[in-house]
């Protein structure tokens, strides 16, 4: 993703340093995101049959303790989660590069390509790849689409996400300028009274 580099964001309208305690806390909380995004995914696929009823795909099956792959660990099913966290993780650039909705900013026309190039081999490996060592088999492009809506219903709170943590961190930092200033002049006006 160097093509970020080449973007259009504006930069910041403030001056800027290093905030490593914000960029911990945007971090936090895009990672709980997108694990929840993923988590529910997994839930829904092996839990009901959602999307086996609505889309027609084969279920899931459990495999025995004895088989080669015992367990949730399906080489389609290894190949979904594989699809939807490289487009929801690769997605995550377009949220991080600007303070407001991802869509009022637009981004490079590298940046979009990059990405678009990047998932649609994402797609293609999770679509038609047999490996049989990373046990990951052809999901299809049925399955592929599912993941693609997937992730483009879960991007857009992931924006709302980010807009609120920015707004909530411009409030704090101005309530903190505030009570510093309130709390110097309370200090002037006590040396003022002796």
């Amino acid at each position: 993703m160097l093509n970020i580099s080449k973007d259009r964001v504006q930069p910041s309208p403030y001056p800027s340093q290093w905030l490593l305690s914000d960029v911990f806390a945007h971090a936090t909380c895009y990672g709980i995101y997108t694990a929840i995004s993923t988590v529910t995914f997994f839930v829904i696929i092996i839990k009901t049959s959602f999307f086996q009823d609505r889309f027609g795909v084969n279920k899931i099956e459990y495999h025995p303790l004895d088989s080669p792959h015992p367990g949730w660990n399906d080489s389609i099913l290894n190949s979904i989660i594989y699809l939807q966290t490289s487009i929801i993780t690769q997605g995550l650039v377009f949220i991080t590069r600007a303070r407001t909705f991802f869509f009022l900013d637009r981004p490079s026309f590298t940046l979009m390509f990059a990405f678009g190039l990047a998932q649609l081999i994402a797609t293609f490996i999770a679509v038609y790849a047999k490996l049989e060592f990373a046990n990951v088999g052809g999901c299809g492009w049925t399955w592929a689409a599912i993941v693609w809506i997937w992730n483009i219903i879960w991007f857009f709170p992931f924006d709302l996400i980010k807009v609120f943590r920015f707004a909530t961190y411009i409030l704090i930092l101005f309530f903190e300028i505030d009570l510093v200033c309130f709390s110097c002049l309370l200090r002037t006006e006590e040396k003022i009274s002796y």
